[in-house]
């Protein structure tokens, strides 16, 4: 019997030995200086602390204490961030360990769904491709929720692959429920899964066809519970008894998912990013960043825009961000080191200067992987082809998702086909080996076609980021190495096909020929994006917006607490201003009122303090007028409002933004009393605040005025 179990163990061991230098080393590059992002994205982190003050906050994603209104995501990932500070208690490292674990468990996941279809040679090959994939490093620092969203797909992934391999309906149920609560992580950008789950079933479960509908159908509604639960159950409550739901135009968690984070993304139509008309939050006239319409946040606009337009105080743009030349050398650059561009919309979009150094490492040889695949299956029913399915379909979406869409897409965005990515090249690799081994005409042709793409699509990517002062042998040393492996398959075939009855069979010289090409290729193709994952981690840490590049000069915002929501945050003593506001606090709900959530960020994070964002992540969410406000005010759930100075301008947004900027700025100001700033710690001149270097254009921290409304009554 020990026997027994000894050999159910070693058997155990031996199939899973191939996923571990993917995990050790995914592992490693994770939890590579975690703690030194800090508090990463501020604006998540103190919606962390918010929604462990109580149940509602919890289950709505409110920004704040008090509920008023919610942050521009879905609540899954900071539900998850939620419970882990419940466990190690509210500080950094409990904020963003959970995503580390993610992204480590998604490498275990991609080597589940291949292992089990294409066997532990491709699942070593796809855990190690993805642990490499620079981007996908970069967002498991982050508290940001693609970690979390690239965890639940890839569940569902795997889940699916295995669904098809052995055609039961508790598996698709699983693997549906899986996929389909992406949507509760980050909205449309957790649909890429779905589809591909459920033709893998219907095209290859071993069952009858009429059983297959039957189940399909029925794995369909658990998806689409498990997307849409959440936001039916926000657009049911009635509006009066949750927050807000922040960032959307209409107070509706459907239309922020499929209109704002949906069509209107995809069209480049209103929100942060794109121009906005005139007084408006995304009305028409807008257009892409440095372009906006008159009298827009961020465009370079017309007359009436924002202070920042041609000429201004950061050159050329308007955008309030850097363009030229950035340090290292790269013209017309246009800020992705700071993960904020991805360039122009397109069918080569993945290859461009902003994003292709994130994601587009493996790209070459997973379309020739997905091609490898259909045509080794010939579309036959199998767990091969299932995987090949789940995967394209994944991949093939998500990719074109990108590839059209004209709103903003920060390069961090390509984390979501990391794992498809990593898989299809996987499946390239083995095929191409299995396919050369056999001495197959395709062979070496495919081999051909990958090594020569993959090459040059790594000198491209090099070569557009002028990486001349970084690691200039990567790309001579990747070139000559796949050309290496390319040449000793070539000349091992072209003597195989003569005389492999006699050295093939006998000497087995062929054989171990191969694996030395095989090793040789698989070193060339690991150089650049390993090199630019370790370059990465161990120089541009960030946890705002994540963004691999070894070139960054100046860590963008690792390290400490440096508010991102609008950009603009307090330059005087915030522990002054808590400690004047708790001792005029009574009974008020909010302690004290802001107009976008990037100032009231230090205060909830280091306080705790419950602050009202009043017009949500940037300003300029439309949720209440003067006369709400008023009563707001008469009711006693708000008192004191923080404004910035009307002797200056505030970061990128320029200064009064949002409900401020409009005629309920006017009213605060008329009709409340300006607190001394000797009192609370404001009394910061104007000249000291400056720009954050952390973030070009952004965090700005700039002087605020604070006001008492405690004195009105309803009129």
């Amino acid at each position: 019997m020990h026997g027994g179990i000894r050999t159910r163990l070693s058997t155990s061991t031996r199939a899973w030995w191939p996923s571990f230098p993917g995990l050790i080393i995914g592992a490693l590059i994770n939890f590579w200086g975690l703690v030194s992002v800090g508090w990463g994205n501020a604006y998540y982190a103190a919606a962390v602390r918010s929604m462990g003050t109580g149940w509602k906050a919890f289950f709505f994603n409110s920004f704040d204490a008090g509920s008023y209104v919610t942050v521009d995501k879905p609540p899954l990932s900071l539900w998850v961030q939620v419970l882990s500070t419940k466990i190690l208690g509210y500080n950094q490292f409990a904020l963003l360990v959970p995503q580390a674990l993610a992204g480590t468990a998604s490498i275990l996941l991609v080597y589940i769904a291949l292992r089990s279809s294409w066997g532990a040679a491709a699942g070593g090959l796809g855990a190690l491709f993805l642990g490499l994939t620079p981007i996908n490093a970069m967002v498991n620092h982050s508290n940001n929720t693609d970690a979390t969203l690239v965890f639940v797909m890839a569940g569902g992934a795997a889940l699916g692959v295995i669904a098809a391999q052995r055609g039961r309906l508790r598996w698709l149920a699983l693997a549906c429920a899986v996929g389909g609560s992406a949507m509760t992580a980050k909205m449309a950008a957790g649909i890429p899964v779905m589809p591909g789950i459920l033709v893998a079933y219907l095209w290859c479960a071993p069952t009858s066809w009429k059983r297959r509908l039957r189940d399909g159908a029925i794995g369909l509604a658990v998806m689409a519970v498990a997307a849409l639960w959440w936001f039916s159950a926000v657009d049911l409550t009635p509006r009066d008894a949750r927050p807000f739901v922040g960032s959307s135009s209409t107070n509706s968690a459907f239309q922020l998912a499929f209109g704002r984070n949906g069509v209107n993304q995809v069209d480049g139509v209103g929100g942060f990013g794109a121009g906005r008309g005139p007084g408006g939050a995304g009305g028409p006239g807008g257009g892409p960043v440095g372009a906006g319409g008159p009298g827009g946040p961020l465009g370079a606009g017309a007359a009436g825009g924002s202070p920042r337009g041609p000429g201004g105080p950061q050159g050329p743009g308007g955008t309030g961000f850097p363009g030229g030349t950035r340090p290292g050398g790269r013209a017309g650059f246009s800020i992705p080191q700071f993960g904020f561009n991805g360039g122009v919309a397109g069918p080569l979009r993945l290859f461009n200067a902003e994003l292709g150094t994130q994601a587009a490492w493996f790209l070459p040889l997973a379309l020739v992987g997905a091609v490898l695949g259909l045509v080794r299956t010939r579309l036959r029913p199998d767990p091969r082809l299932a995987a090949v399915i789940v995967f394209t379909g994944w991949a093939s979406l998500a990719s074109a998702g990108f590839s059209i869409t004209k709103g903003i897409v920060h390069p961090y965005y390509l984390s979501n086909i990391g794992p498809p990515v990593a898989a299809l090249a996987a499946i390239g690799a083995v095929s191409i080996a299995t396919a050369v081994q056999k001495r197959r005409w395709y062979g070496l042709v495919t081999a051909a076609a990958a090594m020569i793409t993959t090459g040059a699509s790594t000198w491209i990517l090099l070569t557009r980021n002028n990486t001349t002062t970084w690691s200039p042998w990567v790309r001579i040393t990747t070139v000559v190495l796949l050309a290496m492996s390319l040449v000793i398959c070539a000349l091992v075939s072209a003597k195989g096909w003569r005389e492999h009855r006699v050295l093939g069979e006998k000497t087995g010289g062929h054989r171990r020929a191969h694996w030395v090409a095989a090793f040789v290729g698989l070193v060339g193709l690991l150089i650049g994006p390993g090199a630019w994952t370790q370059g990465a981690v161990a120089n541009s840490l960030t946890g705002a917006l994540p963004y691999a590049d070894p070139l960054a000069t100046n860590g963008d915002n690792a390290g400490g607490l440096r508010p991102n929501g609008g950009f603009t945050f307090m330059a005087g003593s915030q522990q002054a201003l808590v400690t004047f506001l708790r001792s005029n606090r009574t009974t008020e709900k909010w302690s004290v009122a802001v107009s976008s959530a990037s100032p009231a960020e230090t205060l909830i994070i280091e306080y705790g303090e419950p602050v009202m964002a009043i017009g949500g992540f940037s300003g300029s969410d439309s949720i209440v007028d003067e006369d709400e406000l008023r009563f707001l005010i008469a009711t006693g759930d708000i008192r004191f409002f923080l404004e910035t100075s009307s002797s200056g301008g505030a970061g990128p947004f320029g200064g009064r933004s949002g409900p401020f900027g409009s005629s309920a700025s006017s009213f605060v100001a008329s009709e409340c009393a300006l607190v001394d700033p000797a009192k609370w710690g404001g009394d910061t001149a104007e000249s000291s605040a400056t720009n954050n270097p952390s973030f070009a254009g952004g965090p700005t921290s700039a002087a605020f005025d604070l006001y008492d409304c405690g004195a009105l009554q309803i009129r």
